[in-house]
């Protein structure tokens, strides 16, 4: 069934989106279907458990080359309010926001729904501009309630995205006049 999904996904030019969650005993047996995989996004922890023998030692970037080399056609790895995207034609990083907490619950489903909102809008071509406002999505999260009422609008992302690039050219004028 999972098979035939893909194909027919794949096969109508749809965008497949997976989140490796939770882990499997026996990722292989999903090998045969990465191919069709246009992007894996997840924590490092959950790529780090999609490998045959997860490598502790290895860095976000080996996780998403050895990805890319099972088939995948694009690795977004995700963790503490920043993103690291790869491609066999795209090498994006969105630095991580500052922010009061340090994790949400359903942070990572924001940035996927903010991700794919853009991706849709852009017709599949991602740009750091798309990556940074999926990012922004993370932090505007109001992380309590529940989860439907929790995920910020597209406005919301918009202007939290405004006071974090705000908040970082302050931080550069504010070096730049210490003669930093």
């Amino acid at each position: 069934a999972l098979q035939n999904a893909l194909r027919v996904a794949h096969g109508t030019g749809a965008r497949v989106v997976v989140r490796p969650s939770p882990p499997l005993e026996a990722p292989q047996l999903i090998y045969e279907f990465l191919p069709w995989v246009d992007y894996l996004i997840g924590t490092p922890w959950e790529l780090r458990h999609l490998l045959p023998e997860p490598d502790d030692d290895a860095t976000t970037e080996q996780l998403a080359m050895r990805l890319l080399q099972l088939g995948v056609g694009t690795v977004c790895a995700i963790e503490h309010f920043s993103c690291m995207l790869r491609s066999d034609q795209l090498r994006l990083d969105v630095a991580p926001v500052q922010t009061a907490l340090q994790d949400t619950p359903g942070a990572r489903d924001a940035f996927i729904a903010a991700l794919t909102f853009r991706m849709l809008e852009a017709d599949g071509a991602l740009t750091s501009d798309d990556l940074s406002w999926a990012v922004a999505a993370m932090t505007a999260i109001r992380p309590f309630g529940r989860i439907p009422t929790s995920m910020p609008t597209t406005d919301e992302i918009s202007q939290r995205l405004a006071a974090i690039q705000d908040s970082r050219r302050g931080v550069a004028n504010h070096d730049a006049g210490d003669g930093r």
